[in-house]
């Protein structure tokens, strides 16, 4: 009996010890994970901060970017907008002027949207003729024996409908004055047309243009061919 009573006590003790060590052992996994979740809350905190920092550096740095730029942008549109503003056509002095001066008809000073641009074509040292029943302020310096590297001669580019070459190798190009398909039209340098302060006195920035590339690619090509007879009296 009394050996049966500590058989009895002995498995109670050993049950006992199980219950705390598995309890112990529940306990030290719940603090593992508590200090795991502890770790990763930590860590997503510390991402956000980052994240935050990252987002308010790149708006600041846009910010200061755009203040720093906010005067020349300004001073770009100010241009534009006093080039368009320009762009209201000659005064009736500014024709009676321009005429004296050079000669052009009304034809071709009705389309000219400025007296600077008036000045471009002066400085060009342009000449009104009727090329293919179109004015047209055209250049009266062209060598048509001068060759390009092709050892084509100005007068065989023209007869093909390309445009001839300056002294400096440079293709002569066409602009519309007053930027519409039907309007006279100018011979000019790269430099004339395109050139710094030239481009926004030629061209209207603002608006979608109306000059339909293959069509001018035609008219082009006809202009040439047309000067070219026109200066062998063809």
């Amino acid at each position: 009996m009394i050996g049966g009573l500590s058989a009895l006590t002995g498995a109670v003790k050993e049950g006992m010890t199980k219950i705390v060590e598995k309890g112990a052992a529940l306990k030290n996994n719940v603090e593992k994970l508590g200090m795991t979740e502890f770790k990763e809350k930590a860590e997503l905190q510390k991402m956000v901060a980052q994240e935050a920092d990252t987002e308010t550096a790149m708006n600041s740095s846009l910010e200061s970017v755009i203040e720093a730029n906010k005067e020349k942008l300004e001073a770009q549109e100010n241009k534009v907008r006093e080039s368009n503003e320009s762009k209201e056509g000659l005064t009736a002095e500014e024709k009676k002027e321009i005429q004296e001066e050079t000669g052009w008809s009304s034809e071709i000073l009705e389309q000219i949207g400025s007296r600077k641009e008036a000045e471009i074509y002066m400085k060009a040292g342009l000449k009104e003729v009727e090329i293919n029943g179109k004015k047209c302020l055209i250049k009266e310096d062209i060598d048509l024996d001068q060759k390009d590297e092709d050892g084509l001669t100005n007068r065989e580019r023209m007869e093909r409908g390309r445009p001839p070459l300056t002294k400096d190798g440079e293709e002569i190009e066409l602009h519309h004055i007053g930027q519409k398909p039907e309007n006279p039209l100018a011979e000019l340098t790269l430099k004339e047309h395109r050139g710094i302060g030239n481009d926004t006195i030629l061209h209207d920035k603002t608006k979608e243009t109306e000059i339909n590339r293959i069509e001018f690619a035609k008219e082009r090509r006809e202009h040439w061919q047309g000067r070219i007879k026109d200066m062998e009296g063809v």
